[in-house]
């Protein structure tokens, strides 16, 4: 039986941190602002010792007379009941981003635990009527009936409470955002500003040595010809010729020596501007890749890890014989890779990479995934929240790599699903060669994993990824080892 090491803390005998996410979907149509879009989101739980913090997000519902609510499921262990945790206050893009705390053991003195929460939904009341616009379960198995469960009130102060703090909280986030910003802009004009009068200058003075240099070469040619009027032709030409050669020699110089300066000026305003947007982007991230949870489950690869333990072939025929197979199986991945993922996650996953470029035949190694090339033209590309799924799932978890995306303008992302085509990891490659110098962080945040772009290219010196698994589902990176 293969075993795993998952990379984060250390966690003692019992659980002290857990963290899951709750996808939700459209559960009832009308209720969405875009009539060609459907309403999306997510419920986020985390649970530290006997604290618990639940927090909703969702994008394009109506923010109609009717109050929203949130509401918490319980179907497990013999406990069928809903809880209301209070209203789900809506802007006018159809936005909404509340969270609510309590005790792990007593939901708003409910008396339910969160143990026994399986699911989470938006829903409005509508003569007296339970009516769920949003849905979704921590398993792929649905309860039945679950909208007829008798639902219980939290107390409406807590959630009151919690709400004005959330206000509180994002008016001053963004306040410093906005301090943030207006000082990277002014830096930027600043460095701006700074560069083109230093290229101004550099211009200027190449154009002065360029002058001097033209005229003294006049100078020598006139004198040249007069003294030369007297002798043979030929031996005219020769003076003229080498000052000639002179001029030009001087002139290639001089316009080297001006692109060296001007190639050195623009490094140091790059280097200058991926500063000040680093800064910028480590305020953001509360949570880096090192720091991640660690825990004793058992996690799978599949087929994946069986090829990674293959050895190497002893001869160039049997290495010819086994690429001719992995081509196949390429072929054969190729064909069905469109069908997955099939699940309820899988899809939510999959909608977020449209816009995204599928690239298939890479990383054959590993099976049943599916890849998309991420563009990265600069580090502020990745600070985009305009899409907030998008920023959350393809870029914040990648921003403190950008050191290693640079070099090569993008990286992979895939789709991992198990043999009945089930979404069970999100992947993440880097570019870079098998050479230990280009594996990210020396491998200490989880890219251990060198897969070549084909079986044509698996010596080191060839460019490959370097893999990182994540499972969303216990909010883990899982490490394969043989």
């Amino acid at each position: 039986m293969n075993k795993y090491k998952v990379e984060g803390k250390q966690l003692a005998n019992k659980k002290s941190y857990s963290r899951y996410f709750i996808i939700l979907q459209e559960d009832e149509k009308g209720h969405s602002i875009s009539p060609d879009k459907q309403s999306s989101g997510y419920a986020k739980i985390e649970m530290k010792n006997d604290k618990c913090k639940v927090s909703f997000y969702v994008q394009n519902i109506k923010r109609e007379k009717i109050s929203c609510y949130m509401f918490l499921i319980a179907n497990k262990k013999d406990c069928k009941k809903i809880v209301n945790l209070g209203l789900l206050n809506i802007d006018d893009n159809g936005r909404a981003d509340i969270t609510y705390e309590c005790t792990a053991d007593n939901i708003g003195d409910s008396n339910i635990s969160m143990d026994k929460i399986g699911g989470a939904a938006i829903g409005k009341f509508i003569g007296g009527r339970p009516i769920f616009v949003m849905s979704g379960f921590a398993s792929t198995e649905i309860p039945d009936k679950w909208k007829e469960y008798t639902i219980l009130d939290c107390k409406k102060k807590e959630v009151k409470e919690e709400v004005k703090k959330e206000e509180v909280k994002e008016k001053k986030a963004e306040e410093k955002e906005e301090v943030k910003e207006k000082k990277a802009e002014e830096k930027e004009e600043v460095i701006e500003k700074k560069t083109e009068e230093k290229k101004e200058i550099i211009e200027k003075k190449y154009e002065e040595k360029k002058e001097v240099k033209e005229k003294k070469s006049e100078e020598i040619k006139e004198k040249k010809e007069n003294k030369c009027d007297s002798e043979n032709k030929d031996r005219a030409e020769d003076p003229v010729e080498e000052k000639k050669e002179e001029k030009e020699t001087v002139s290639k110089e001089e316009i080297l020596e001006a692109d060296a300066g001007e190639e050195k000026l623009v490094k140091e305003v790059e280097e200058n501007i991926v500063e000040e947007q680093a800064e910028n982007v480590v305020a953001k991230i509360d949570n880096p890749p090192i720091e991640r949870e660690k825990t004793e489950e058992k996690n799978e690869f599949d087929e994946y890890e069986r090829s990674i333990e293959k050895s190497k072939p002893d001869s160039e025929r049997k290495e010819n014989e086994s690429n001719k197979e992995k081509v196949k199986e390429i072929k054969e991945e190729a064909d069905t890779s469109k069908e997955i993922p099939k699940d309820t996650a899988g899809e939510f996953f999959k909608s977020i990479m449209d816009g995204f470029e599928e690239v298939k035949g890479v990383c054959s190694e590993i099976k049943n995934c599916r890849w998309y090339k991420i563009p990265v033209k600069d580090l502020e590309a990745m600070c985009n929240i305009s899409n907030y799924n998008k920023y959350t799932v393809v870029y914040y978890p990648m921003i403190n790599y950008y050191p290693y995306i640079k070099k090569y303008e993008y990286y992979m992302m895939g789709l991992k699903c198990d043999s009945e085509g089930n979404l069970k990891y999100l992947a993440y490659g880097l570019p870079g060669t098998k050479n230990k110098e280009e594996q990210p962080y020396g491998g200490r945040t989880g890219f251990v994993t060198w897969a070549p772009i084909s079986v044509d290219e698996m010596h080191e010196s060839h460019i490959g990824y370097w893999i990182m698994f994540y499972d969303f589902k216990n909010s883990i990176i899982v490490v394969p080892m043989k």
